[in-house]
């Protein structure tokens, strides 16, 4: 055994030095090792945790492969590079850039990439696949195409946005979308406030914009407004509206929650006199419909919270059929905008 790796290694240094360039205006011929036979014992390289290295520094400009494999004819069906070992925490392979690690495969099979990325598919252009049916895909006269697949054990088909700090991060969107959904999270940890996020989806009949609760789950919920913000220079020429929140009030109910900007309240037989509105956002618009004379507003000029400041003097609204009362809620209390009796 000793006699047959001495002739290997005797074998290599015979060889000239790889990738010297030219010598004598003669090109020295290259490296190449065409077949070796399994031999027992233990290989080592020179280095103290390196068992096989090999360097290249190029006398002139050099484009070609360091390593090459190729396996050819119908009978290859091996691998060209096996790579194993048997602690769980080794990486099987490491990139670098001279300034450290750029990609790294674990032993899990997990990828941590830190540079750029590609895979060519020469039918429709450059891919890049994330797991076994989720990544991105160039297509001809389309554009870039990000795609998540509920079929590969993911459960939903969820693309995330989120911190690179918390990318492994469970952001407990659970609930299945009917088309895909892109979540956009802020940069609090889920696990101390997990309701922090806004989404788009299309369910086939409208695009919905949605954000989570307003009071979180975890180690430390924190409680937000999470509305959905409209940049003030914004111009649109579109239809607006609103689901019409139908409320009808129990037996002497004061406060009137709403969750929409279009309210029709029904008033209980015995009547209710409303002197608070909560639920309200700043700058929003509210409008009220009332279906009966059951219903009388309290006409507060203190400006107290949730209140509402009717026009002219203090006096309270009593309702009637048909009647709209248009409010506007200035982050503490509510004013009168208009008011109309059909």
């Amino acid at each position: 055994m000793r006699r047959a790796i001495a002739i290997l290694l005797l074998s290599l240094l015979s060889l000239p030095a790889f990738g010297q360039g030219r010598t004598m205006g003669r090109a020295q011929p290259a490296l190449t090792l065409q077949y070796v036979l399994q031999m027992g014992g233990t290989w080592t390289g020179t280095g103290a945790d390196t068992a096989l290295s090999l360097t290249h520094t190029p006398a002139a400009a050099f484009s070609g492969d360091l390593v090459h494999l190729e396996g050819v004819g119908p009978n290859f069906n091996g691998s060209l590079l096996n790579l194993k070992s048997d602690d769980a925490n080794a990486y099987l392979i490491t990139g670098h850039d001279g300034s450290g690690d750029v990609f790294t495969v674990s032993q899990s099979g997990d990828g941590d990439f830190s540079g750029d990325v590609s895979a060519s598919d020469i039918n429709a252009g450059t891919y890049l696949t994330v797991s076994s049916t989720d990544g991105f895909l160039r297509v001809a006269d389309d554009g870039l195409h990000m795609y998540a697949n509920p079929n590969d054990g993911a459960a939903n088909n969820h693309i995330i946005f989120a911190s690179y700090v918390y990318r492994a991060k469970d952001f407990d969107h659970d609930t299945a979308s009917t088309g895909t959904e892109t979540f956009w999270q802020s940069d609090e940890n889920p696990d101390v406030s997990n309701q922090e996020w806004g989404s788009i989806t299309h369910d086939g009949g409208d695009l919905t914009i949605s954000t989570g609760d307003a009071t979180g789950v975890g180690s430390a919920p924190t409680t937000i407004r999470n509305a959905v913000k409209i940049a003030a220079n914004l111009v649109t020429t579109e239809q607006t509206g609103g689901d019409n929140q139908a409320s009808t009030l129990g037996v002497g109910a004061a406060t009137v929650a709403i969750t929409t900007d279009f309210l029709t309240l029904t008033g209980d037989g015995g009547g209710n006199t409303v002197g608070t509105i909560t639920g309200g956002i700043t700058g929003q618009v509210l409008r009220i419909l009332f279906v009966d004379a059951n219903v009388t507003i309290t006409d507060t000029d203190a400006h107290t919270a949730n209140t509402v400041d009717l026009a002219g003097a203090a006096t309270d609204l009593t309702s009637a059929d048909d009647m709209v009362l248009t409010l506007l809620y200035d982050g503490t209390s509510w004013y009168e905008a208009a008011r109309i009796s059909n």
